[in-house]
């Protein structure tokens, strides 16, 4: 699950920083020309986001509690951001992916801290 999601944010990172504008439009966000700074931003955002979840799998791997704190706060920011989507009516892709992704991670980062070896040996298999 650190996976995927840390390889959907780098993704979506990626073509946000090279095609803001193609990113906008698959969002279904009309683009203009002063949006061109938060392409930047919501870049970095998904950047950021991708690297955490992945130092997650390499701290979960190295039995550090780290990992799993990074991965249930991450669960926990993807939970909030769909609140605020559907709270400005654009919730419908949020409700889709990010309420899903986000509240699996959570989920399986509180059985982690519940069993943290079952953490690390799903981890080492994936």
């Amino acid at each position: 699950m650190l996976g995927l999601n840390g390889a959907f944010a780098l993704l979506l990172g990626v073509n946000s920083l090279l095609n803001f504008r193609g990113a906008m439009d698959s969002f279904g966000i009309l683009y203009n020309d002063t949006m061109a700074p938060l392409g930047t931003v919501t870049a970095s955002q998904f950047l950021l986001q991708g690297a955490m979840l992945l130092m997650a799998i390499a701290w979960t791997r190295r039995r550090n509690p780290a990992g799993v704190s990074i991965g249930v706060a991450v669960g926990v920011y993807l939970i909030f951001l769909t609140l605020v989507e559907v709270g400005y009516g654009r919730g419908q892709l949020a409700l889709i992916a990010d309420l899903p992704r986000g509240a699996l991670l959570a989920l399986f980062g509180i059985v982690a801290w519940r069993n943290p070896a079952t953490a690390t040996e799903a981890v080492k298999s994936a």
